[in-house]
């Protein structure tokens, strides 16, 4: 799980450097996920610090 978490918070800097704003998938339901909003960038990092902070816990 912590593997996981790193891997999702290294695609979300890469993402949210590129284009700021991006989808914010949380959950594994393709359908729901496919039809996702942008998230503003400061609730995505705020993601990638909760996620690499987990990681380590883990």
């Amino acid at each position: 799980m912590g593997e996981t978490k790193t891997w999702r918070a290294f695609v979300l800097f890469h993402l949210v450097n590129y284009y700021g704003a991006v989808p914010l998938p949380l959950t594994d339901d393709p359908i729901g996920n496919a039809t996702l909003a942008r998230t503003p960038a400061t609730q995505v990092w705020q993601r990638i610090i909760t996620d690499l902070k987990d990681a380590v816990a883990l």
